[in-house]
């Protein structure tokens, strides 16, 4: 059988704040992702990556705010962010930084990989959820990466 990709639930629950934090109700939300609302309170806890890319989908258009993924990146503390954002800013260089990430993102996530191509003083990252068939429009982006 297939594992699962995983996401670390940090995200989503920051989401779910997030929303509730504009007004709108998140009750009917936990069941049509699939999410049990107590693996979002677990700080350790992890949901399907596919999980998450639903519950931001659903957030945007529940928030109306097409951007909902960024905005809700930007908004939150990098302290917040777990053990990546920690190796991020222990980095010498926004070169480093860059490089670490990808190096480890697979730590947080198991759904979304990051390509890094260097040339002279030019760097190309390119992220991709690897286990969403149909791309998210509107809710990738939460993780700010």
């Amino acid at each position: 059988m297939r594992r699962v990709p995983m996401i670390d639930a940090l995200f989503a629950a920051h989401a779910v704040d997030k929303l509730r934090g504009t007004g709108v109700q998140t009750e009917g939300l936990f069941h049509n992702i699939g999410v049990d609302r107590a693996a979002l309170e677990d700080p350790d806890g992890r949901i399907p990556f596919r999980a998450h890319v639903a519950l931001l989908e659903q957030a945007a258009a529940l928030s109306g705010d097409d951007c909902f993924g960024l905005h809700l990146g930007a908004e939150y503390e990098q302290d917040a962010r777990g053990v990546l954002a920690y190796v991020a800013m222990s980095s010498a260089t926004v070169r480093d930084a860059v490089r670490n990430v990808a190096r480890y993102l697979h730590v947080e996530t198991e759904g979304e990989e990051m390509e890094l191509s260097v040339q002279g003083t030019m760097m190309r990252c390119c992220t991709t959820a690897s286990s969403c068939p149909t791309p998210a429009r509107r809710g990738r982006t939460a993780s700010g990466w």
